[in-house]
């Protein structure tokens, strides 16, 4: 049953639930703090604010159903409004890659090439330039003492040359298909494609500097074979 009380301040008098005895509450009137008599030790639990606990229930904020739903309501209004606010800061999880600049992405690229051919990837894969060095080296010291030879590499040098064009090709219209026609028709777009598509052109580049080494060392070779024979 609901229990009187008096406010020592300002003899303000009210009836509150017998749920609040032996608590500290305050006064409606004049925010000054008194214990309700009886039940638990004082200052055991937290004072009940009657004042804010009005103003809770005029804003719709608590519905006084029962009274300890009416407290446990009131406890957590207060602790909700009690609470600092917060300035919502959007956090973005995109990586430096999703932020990066087209020309990042591309250094991002040639790194991540370069790294993978250091560590044996995949990437690495064979070094065409360096076969045909070695291939023209042996077969133009062939064409020097048979001259027949001269006419495989002719004919493998220009296969190689023709190759790295079609490979190149390839690449370009797996980029776009107006690349492709690009690197296709328009004069020295295939040389600019080339520099600025490092990683995507190394094959077909090292392809036509393998047909290139074999062009010139099979010259070279026919040239010097011409000057040693009596």
């Amino acid at each position: 049953m609901p229990i009187t009380v008096q406010c020592r301040s300002c003899a303000a008098r009210y009836n509150v639930v017998d749920s609040a005895a032996g608590r500290r509450v305050k006064c409606r009137r004049c925010g000054g703090s008194f214990n309700v008599p009886g039940g638990v030790e004082e200052g055991v639990a937290p004072p009940m604010d009657l004042r804010a606990m009005g103003e809770l229930e005029r804003t719709g904020q608590v519905v006084a159903t029962s009274a300890e739903s009416e407290y446990e309501q009131y406890k957590t209004a207060v602790a909700e409004m009690a609470k600092p606010t917060a300035v919502a800061v959007k956090k973005d999880y995109r990586s430096i890659h999703d932020l990066a600049t087209p020309d990042a992405k591309k250094k991002f690229a040639l790194d991540a090439a370069a790294a993978a051919g250091k560590g044996g990837g995949s990437s690495g894969g064979p070094n065409f330039a360096a076969i045909g060095l070695v291939a023209g080296i042996v077969m133009g010291a062939l064409t020097i003492f048979f001259p027949i030879v001269a006419l495989i590499n002719w004919i493998v040098a220009v296969i190689l040359l023709l190759g790295a064009r079609a490979w190149g090709t390839v690449v370009a219209f797996q980029d776009s298909v107006t690349t492709g026609f690009l690197y296709l028709f328009v004069p020295f777009y295939p040389w600019h494609y080339r520099r600025t598509h490092p990683v995507e052109m190394r094959s077909p580049v090292q392809l036509g500097m393998a047909g290139f080494f074999i062009l010139v060392l099979n010259w070279i070779a026919l040239a010097y074979g011409a000057k040693i024979k009596p």
